[in-house]
């Protein structure tokens, strides 16, 4: 009803009351109901016809609101019964069924909303309102408003519930009871679930219980679970253990519930079978599915030798054939970067290191302190004089290297000595003639590195030398670092030689290859190897490829290996169709094209994912497209962000850290899970690890309570001097642990390295075996490869997934002392950005997991061997942060004290011979070098 006035009033004829009043001559409307009170000047006819007019519109109004009311009967009531029986659903409602509920709410909301504002109306107590349509209103109004969060607490609430009413169930469905932790994130079954599990926390026997619990509560049917695993081991051990505990559950002797022991029962009987698989057997199966017949599987020396062809193949075009030749020698390293060093010993000392030239030098005194090229007969000393001597052999261009240059020492300084690095013999006219080349160590600021000795004085004198050769010839020249950043060395090295009529006559292939063999350095086909794996399985293609050159560090040179690797990436796909056979990348490969075409082509609705921090792009693809496939799908991942140690086989993290926003398909379709109850290390190790590896901001961060309290003297770090001790400390730190052993069984141990054997640590293949022939009747030997014999040793890669008592990790030392280290210093060649996940912001990310994981294999004891001169920074971080009696040094609570100069030096003792006294001397002898008394 609207009455015209100043303003416009409105008002519902069901709120509004009028009475006529008789005048003389007018009529007069008196209203309750609204802010105009009275209506004057009306004729009497006008007064009752709308009197008769508002008494209609009520008695319709009454009738609109009957009939309102009814319909929100029968839309709300229902609707609020389906919420209702689905909220009351006997199992954990994933975020594809919330939305539903939540959807259909939604829909509905404009009748919600019409029906709250009805049945509060004072005119509904006219009609008879159900409780049933009270109840769906105040019901279906809440989940509207605050619905996710409810149906999230409604899940919780069924968890802890469920927890209760199959706890006889979770400890059976293992041979150890299932804690609360496991069992909780067995009965979560959201779309995506994440269980985070700490390491020795029992991830496999969850997986087990929650495969176990799926099929007895009857969520999945057993031909829709698919368990992937990393390896066909674990693959194995996930499929047999579940149809072993079922039988074991059948069993007379086994207390669980009859209801769910009879379910047990129909499952054996009907010889339930687990698909478990790992990725590439799951691929395999695709492609032959899809095919339709067998495949035959490369051996990896079959493929070694493929790869090996693909190369020859591409030689023949002469464009790759040049590249390859450069790749092999020029551009063979990659330049470090010149913050890692701290002198200029330590910088050589790397080099060597990198060209794999030790051994031959410690044969040749003569070569002892610099790096052999194919150029001349002296060995250089930067990592640029390699390259460019390695470009003028390649070249044909004759050369000497630090031949005196009398002429220009005159001018440079009477009596003095100069020795230009690289120097050509030009014959012309007047006959021959010397060209001096200079290669300076200045960037594009004209500094020199600062771990030079002087770098102003070297850049100073850089500049003395360039005046001079300008004025002596206007052929000598010079290079800079700089140049070589930039990637314009060459271009230009090849421009100067030209004018000073140098000709160039590059070598055939044949000639450069012997020569490199000559100077100990092998034709390398491993790195272009490891990136055409990359390239084949992940399904990069050429143009991302090419897209990232920009984002490198050498850009220059990654161009050139891309120029490599990606035609040897086609050619051994083209050798594999012609062999008829297939390998293990082009399992990945060919198997995610055919998803990619027809994602439905599996029955998979459960997806089980361990080791899910291992996961690589071709692999975590090939789950996403299997789950997009299927509006019911889910999947569950198992995994240990601290525990990714696979970066450099191609691993991306970013799956485990995003999990989420990369496989949810809907808003709030991931869950988290946690395993934080370690039956393995005891709380000592667990902390000490814990507080090590969150020194990466990067980790996600979790609270580790380890079954056994232990905390006292748990890892003890011990140094040596000379390369003859680590065997008798050794020896030394496994009769201790055997004595203090309990009785009844031998203790297990592993002595973990970084790399293989024949770089364990200091010690020798041959030490390695003694030691395992005189400590094999007392300690349990490791069995790592069913073709090889037991062992103490293994490195820290292969012990993951494994324990032992007690741990004696070697080889803690910086490079100055091996340059096969611990943290590895032996980073992989930033070529391999290009094709693998991104680094992470803390340099040492990998290296810091893997210590974690070597420190976590332990049960009951560590012990560190760091070499006393050179020890490791991990070493000497343990000893910073933890000197509450956890960690001992050498054997006591008697730590070093730190460094009162510096901030993180320690104080290791030492012995002045001369003086036949003792001192304390920092262990960064670098950057601090403070020594004091004791």
């Amino acid at each position: 009803m609207r009455v015209r006035a100043e303003n416009d009033v409105w008002a519902s004829p069901l709120d509004v009351s009028l009475r006529a009043q008789r005048g003389w001559i007018w009529s007069s409307l008196h209203i309750e109901g609204m802010e105009i009170r009275r209506l004057r000047g009306l004729s009497h006819q006008d007064a009752e016809r709308f009197v008769t007019a508002i008494t209609h519109a009520k008695a319709v109004a009454l009738q609109r609101l009957e009939a309102d009311l009814g319909v929100d009967e029968k839309t709300l009531v229902p609707l609020w019964k389906h919420v209702v029986r689905e909220q009351s659903a006997d199992r954990y409602l994933t975020a594809r069924e919330r939305a539903n509920l939540l959807d259909r709410i939604a829909a509905e909301k404009k009748r919600l909303d019409g029906a709250f504002a009805r049945s509060r109306s004072p005119h509904a107590k006219r009609f008879t309102i159900s409780e049933e349509l009270k109840r769906a209103i105040l019901y279906l109004r809440a989940l509207n408003h605050d619905g996710d969060r409810l149906l999230r607490q409604r899940n919780d609430e069924f968890v802890e519930r469920e927890l209760e009413r199959w706890r006889g169930f979770f400890a059976y469905c293992e041979e150890r009871a299932l804690t609360d932790e496991q069992a909780r994130a067995a009965i979560t079954f959201e779309e995506n679930t994440l269980l985070i599990a700490a390491a020795g926390s029992g991830k496999t026997s969850t997986v087990v219980g929650k495969v176990a619990y799926a099929l007895v509560k009857g969520i999945v049917r057993p031909e829709e679970i698919l368990c992937l695993a990393f390896n066909g081991k674990a693959a194995s051990e996930i499929a047999a253990r579940t149809t072993a505990r079922f039988r074991a559950m059948i069993a007379d002797a086994c207390p669980i519930d009859p209801a769910i022991k009879s379910r047990v029962r129909e499952l054996v009987d009907s010889g339930v079978r687990i698909e478990s698989r790992t990725f590439h057997s799951l691929g395999r199966k695709i492609v032959e599915q899809v095919e339709g017949r067998p495949l035959r599987v490369s051996e990896s020396a079959e493929n070694a030798v493929r790869l090996k062809r693909a190369v020859e193949r591409c030689k023949k075009e002469p464009k790759f054939a040049a590249d390859w030749l450069l790749l092999q020698s020029v551009a063979r390293f990659p330049k470090p970067p010149e913050a890692r060093f701290h002198s200029e010993d330590e910088y050589v000392e790397y080099l060597r290191g990198m060209w794999r030239q030790r051994k031959l030098g410690y044969r040749n005194k003569e070569f002892a302190d610099g790096i052999l090229t194919m150029g001349c007969t002296k060995p250089v000393r930067s990592f640029e004089e390699v390259a460019i001597s390695n470009w003028l052999f390649l070249n044909g261009v004759d050369f000497e290297y630090e031949a005196a240059y009398a002429e220009g020492a005159e001018k440079l300084c009477p009596g003095a000595t100069w020795t230009p690095d690289f120097t050509y013999s030009v014959r012309d006219a007047a006959g021959v003639s010397l060209i001096v080349h200079e290669h300076f160590a200045l960037n594009e600021n004209g500094e020199a590195p600062k771990f030079f000795k002087n770098p102003k004085g070297y850049a100073e004198e850089a500049d003395r030398k360039k005046r001079i050769l300008s004025g002596l010839d206007v052929r000598h020249f010079w290079t800079t670092s700089a140049e070589f950043t930039d990637g314009t060395l060459f271009d230009k090295l090849q421009v100067r030689l030209k004018a000073a009529g140098i000709v160039l006559r590059p070598r055939s292939s044949e000639e450069v290859l012997a020569k490199l063999k000559d100077i100990g350095v092998l034709e390398d086909f491993d790195l272009v190897g490891r990136a055409v794996s990359q390239i084949r399985q992940n399904g990069w293609d050429q143009q991302t490829l090419i897209e990232r050159l920009a984002e490198q560090s050498e850009p220059a040179r990654a161009r050139l290996f891309l120029q490599a690797a990606w035609p040897v990436a086609v050619a051994v796909n083209d050798l594999l169709k012609a062999d008829k056979c297939i390998d293990y990348d082009e399992m990945i490969r060919r198997a995610l094209g055919y998803l990619r075409g027809k994602p439905d082509l599996l029955p998979y609705r459960f997806i089980l994912a361990d080791e899910f921090q291992d996961t690589a792009p071709g692999r975590g693809e090939m789950i996403r497209k299997m789950l997009h496939a299927r509006e019911d799908s889910l999947f569950f991942a198992v995994g240990d962000d601290w525990q990714a140690i696979n970066r450099f086989a191609g691993s991306d993290l970013r799956f485990f850290r995003e999990f989420g926003s990369t496989f949810n398909r809907r808003t709030a379709a991931d869950k988290q899970c946690a395993l934080t109850q370690t039956f393995r290390s005891n709380q000592g190790i667990a902390d000490v690890a814990r507080t090590f590896v969150l020194r990466n901001a990067s980790q996600m961060p979790k609270i580790v309570e380890a079954y056994d309290r232990t905390r006292e003297a748990v890892i003890d770090v011990r140094t040596y001097k000379t390369e003859r001790e680590p065997e008798a400390l050794i020896n030394e730190i496994l009769t201790s642990w055997v004595s203090q052993h309990p009785p009844g069984r031998k203790p297990s141990v592993f002595i973990l390295g970084r790399y293989g054997r024949y770089h364990a640590g200091g010690l020798t293949a041959q030490q390695l075996a003694e030691l395992d022939e005189k400590w094999a009747d007392r300690i349990e030997l490791l069995k790592t490869k069913d073709n090889e014999p037991p062992s103490l040793y293994t490195t820290m890669h292969t012990s993951k997934g494994l324990q032992a008592d007690y741990v004696l990790i070697v080889g803690m030392y910086r490079a100055e002392h091996d340059f096969f280290c611990f943290p590895s210093e032996r980073e992989d060649d930033p070529l391999l950005q290009l094709v693998l996940p991104p680094k992470e912001a803390l340099a040492d990310a990998d290296e810091r997991r893997l210590f974690y994981v070597a420190l976590t294999r332990a049960k009951h004891r560590v012990a560190l061997l760091t070499q006393q001169q050179f020890p490791s920074p991990y070493a000497l971080e343990l000893l910073h942060a933890h000197r509450d009696g956890t960690v001992l040094f050498n054997g006591t609570q008697d730590m070093p004290p730190q460094c009162p100069q510096c901030d993180h030096g320690l104080g290791f003792k030492q012995y002045n011979p001369a003086k036949k006294k003792w001192f304390y001397a920092c262990t960064d002898r670098w950057e601090c070098g403070t020594t004091w008394s004791l």
